[in-house]
């Protein structure tokens, strides 16, 4: 399928623009699912060049569906890091002139939740790594008022 060839083009892409490894392979693997749910449910459309704005909105449904391993819906931070690598994919074939438009510019990312940290310092370990940190010269005095801005 022309899928690979074309996944494998952008993959490259992204390594000549010094992308690291990791984050090569985990958008050529999320590439892969977008291309598998293609095949899947639009089992005509035989390129990314061919898919249309309505297919990328209900990948967006789909993925706003999935679950992982337990069973629960997956977060919207897991959801966005699906959406991403496609929305870039289209943002380049545009770019390369083998699309007029992208088809996922509309897709929206979705409104992450904000978690708390889980280990917040005692009392006592506050006032032991505030005492530690050298007063005498501005960096000292910098790290300091950081410090006692992130723990008020």
């Amino acid at each position: 399928m022309k899928f690979n060839q074309t996944i494998s083009e952008y993959l490259e892409h992204l390594g000549h623009r010094g992308n690291s490894p990791r984050t090569i392979e985990a958008h050529g693997e999320h590439l892969r699912k977008f291309a598998s749910f293609i095949e899947r449910f639009y089992p005509r459309i035989t390129t990314f060049e061919a898919v249309t704005k309505d297919i990328a909105e209900d990948y967006q449904r789909y993925i706003a569906d999935l679950k992982n391993d337990r069973g629960q819906v997956i977060s919207n931070a897991t959801k966005n890091k699906k959406l991403g690598p496609v929305r870039k994919l289209f943002s380049w074939l545009v770019t390369q002139d083998r699309m007029i438009s992208n088809p996922a510019k509309t897709l929206v990312y979705m409104k992450e939740d904000q978690r708390l940290i889980r280990n917040v310092l005692t009392e006592e370990e506050t006032r032991t790594v505030l005492s530690s940190i050298p007063t005498r010269n501005p960096v000292g005095l910098r790290n300091r008022a950081l410090f006692q801005h992130q723990y008020a």
